[in-house]
């Protein structure tokens, strides 16, 4: 029996040995080049070839730094052809780096590259030295310009841009993180107006493209309008623009992962329309823990909640609707509404011109059983924060608030009481913003169909 025992010992250490000389073999590394990406100085893809498949990584760190303080790419896929991708670089700046694979000693050759300078209208757009704060929870800000040439702009809990995005040609109208980590935006290169555009496009912050749906390829036939999701099968739910008997109204449209439209929904179904119609005029659409939509209609100033596979109207929410609201709870002309806890809705209130001009974050808890509205959480924003059209609202792990105020190009962060932490100043308007932890969780880039 000892025998036994000495001699599976010794096999388990003559196979871990293989493994390790496995792991260290000599690998050739060639062709080595850094891709410094054409709409982003501050990504990167270093790009080499080895004689043998392995997992390739980088370690990098500014020439300015001591080696210790360097920072560690994402382990690639077992290949020999490599593309690993380098985020939150800084511009104008020289790195050394070295090329390693998993489970290898080899230190690597030391090789340099230097970024390229962040373009001057993206720092005009937004100017770190007007925005300065020191948040610290680690975290990032999205949001994007409302012009041509377009950008997407990422900035840390400091104020300092970490990533952005520019494109000349199609301009950004909506743009959001999904729940792994990808940049899910709706763009246009038709010059359509206001919050419409022709291409649904999801892509890692690396710029690889993962899906894309474009109106007039295969069953998109309609064009896209104000928002976007995807649900938890991979489907992109989209609000479309649709038009029955002359009349413009809003439809949703659910794709799946081929393209291929599987669901669709009008808001004339089952309905007359009434003399002196107006356009409902959706602006946000989010998905609720059932799996059913939460759907913001601006000019009716009402938020509907409707079955994801009946397509009936579960509830109509604000002004006429289903629910008695109290002397608080009235809203007008609303964004980015969406089912936050306990079935609670979370919306931007964004208020009147004519009416009430003061824009609020508006919280309402509602009872499906005596159907009434009870406010829950409303801040208001001082008048010179009041914006007309636009804007979003955001509780955050730490019940503070945070704002989008589109008209004035702000982003506001609120205290627990509701006063003004900081204010994030851009010099153009915004549509919303994003909030999220973790930058480049999703880099791998799959076929597309």
């Amino acid at each position: 029996m000892k025998k036994i025992i000495i001699y599976l010992l010794l096999f388990t250490i003559i196979i871990t040995s293989c493994e390790d000389d496995d792991l260290d073999q000599q690998v050739s590394i060639d062709n080595v080049s850094v891709l410094n990406i054409k709409s982003s100085a501050l990504v990167a893809k270093v790009l080499f070839e080895t004689d043998t498949p392995v997992k390739g990584k980088v370690s990098y760190w500014k020439n300015t730094e001591d080696e210790s303080a360097s920072r560690s790419s994402i382990i690639g896929k077992k290949t020999m052809t490599h593309s690993i991708p380098l985020l939150t670089l800084s511009e104008m700046t020289e790195y050394n780096y070295r090329i390693t694979w998993e489970g290898s000693n080899d230190t690597g050759i030391l090789r340099k590259f230097t970024t390229k300078e962040i373009p001057n209208w993206v720092k005009a757009f937004y100017k770190e030295e007007e925005n300065t704060i020191a948040e610290e929870v680690k975290g990032y800000y999205l949001f994007h310009n409302m012009s041509l040439p377009s950008c997407m702009v990422v900035v840390n809990e400091q104020g300092i841009i970490v990533w952005y995005r520019t494109s000349d040609n199609d301009k950004i109208k909506v743009a959001k993180i999904t729940e792994k980590g990808t940049l899910l935006t709706l763009q246009d290169n038709l010059n359509n107006k206001f919050g419409s555009g022709n291409t649904i496009l999801e892509s890692t912050f690396v710029g690889d493209t993962l899906s894309i749906l474009k109106k007039g390829a295969g069953e998109v036939d309609h064009l896209f309008h104000h928002d976007m999701q995807i649900d938890s099968k991979g489907n992109i739910v989209a609000l479309v623009e649709i038009e029955e008997n002359g009349l413009p109204g809003e439809g949703i449209e659910v794709f799946n992962e081929n393209n291929q439209k599987i669901w669709e929904w009008s808001s004339f179904d089952g309905t007359e329309s009434p003399v002196g119609y107006v356009q409902p005029w959706s602006n946000s659409i989010s998905i609720s823990k059932t799996g059913d939509y939460i759907v913001s209609f601006r000019a009716l100033s009402q938020i509907w909640k409707i079955d994801s596979k009946t397509g009936n109207v579960t509830w109509k929410l604000g002004k006429g609707g289903d629910f008695t609201l109290d002397s608080n709870s009235e809203f007008l002309f609303q964004h980015y509404a969406v089912e936050h806890t306990d079935g609670k809705i979370l919306m931007f209130d964004n208020g009147s011109i004519d009416g009430r001009p003061k824009s609020r974050i508006l919280e309402l808890s509602l009872n499906q059983d005596d159907m009434t509205a009870q406010t829950s959480l409303s801040y208001y924003l001082p008048t010179e924060h009041f914006s007309q059209f636009m804007g979003s609202a955001i509780i955050l792990d730490t019940n503070e608030m945070l704002l989008a105020s589109g008209m004035k190009g702000e982003i506001i962060s609120l205290n627990t009481d509701g006063s003004i932490k900081w204010t994030f100043t851009m010099h153009d308007r915004i549509y919303r913003v994003e909030y999220f932890k973790e930058i480049g969780k999703h880099l791998e880039a799959k076929r597309l169909n």
